[in-house]
């Protein structure tokens, strides 16, 4: 999880890229409107709430199929493994709006020091639909995987983060898997695929469902989604995420200022 955040007075420097004049500005944050419209909508209620319905539908076919695996590093026959979900955590099983409010609110940046702090406080709300998925999941025999970019040193919160939400609690058939090296989660999906069959996978971020090579822009992370458009819907389940994400820094350069990587978004914009 890393949001890009910037300061109130890049509001002139957008003002000023589409052609405004200072008297219209308004200090605003980048990240305001996607976390209003995840805190605050019935649309985003409903498109959760319809993504975990669905996500229903597609498990109870997939546990069907012992020859269906989700997962891209999943090779060889897989039938006789016990049956997995994996799920991201954050935005796909955890609302994290009330942290990233909390940033738009004071016009700060997100450090992983400061999320990490934020997920021992275990104050994270439900993404809805996401607990009752997972207790139907569970209760149909599946292991459930939270295989999450959060630090590994916040495992043990994450998990009782989640059990106070209602999500199922077993010390064997749920498990949370942090990051301890790099973020990329297809090496921690493959060792899990020696143990499981991975029926599906849910999350909020393309690297949820495929690795993605480093330095890989917009156009060819869209491509990549594109090759797998077959099992979007199916075997792999997103949830929508407005106010962070890999995607937006697809679109920036990490050794640019904040003013150069404003300018690159709008540059970005089809109008």
């Amino acid at each position: 999880m890393n949001p890009t955040t910037l300061r109130p007075t890049l509001a002139l420097i957008a003002a000023l890229l589409l052609g405004g004049c200072a008297s219209d500005v308004r200090v605003t944050h980048e990240g305001l409107n996607g976390v209003l419209w995840m805190q605050t909508s019935g649309e985003y209620w409903a498109a959760c709430t319809s993504t975990y319905a669905s996500a229903r539908t597609e498990f109870d076919r997939a546990l069907a199929d012992t020859a269906c695996t989700a997962a891209l590093e999943q090779t060889g026959d897989a039938s006789k493994l016990p049956p997995a979900v994996i799920l991201d955590a954050d935005e796909t099983a955890l609302d994290n709006s009330i942290f990233q409010a909390g940033l738009t609110a004071t016009n700060t940046f997100f450090t992983p020091d400061k999320f990490k702090e934020w997920c021992r406080e275990e104050r994270a709300g439900a993404v809805p639909g996401a607990a009752e998925f997972c207790r139907y999941a569970f209760e149909k025999g599946a292991t459930i995987v939270i295989l999450t970019n959060r630090d590994a040193s916040v495992e043990d919160a994450t998990r009782r983060n989640m059990e106070k939400l209602g999500f199922p609690a077993h010390p064997e058939r749920v498990l949370v898997i942090g990051k301890s090296g790099e973020s990329d989660k297809g090496p921690r999906r493959k060792k899990l695929c020696e143990r499981y069959r991975v029926v599906l996978l849910v999350g909020d971020q393309l690297s949820d469902f495929v690795s993605i090579p480093k330095g890989s822009d917009a156009a060819q992370r869209l491509q990549l989604a594109h090759d797998h458009a077959a099992r979007w819907g199916r075997q792999w389940i997103a949830l929508p995420n407005p106010a962070y994400g890999d995607w937006e820094r697809a679109l920036m350069d990490p050794k640019a200022t904040d003013e150069e990587n404003l300018k690159k978004k709008f540059e970005a914009l089809k109008r």
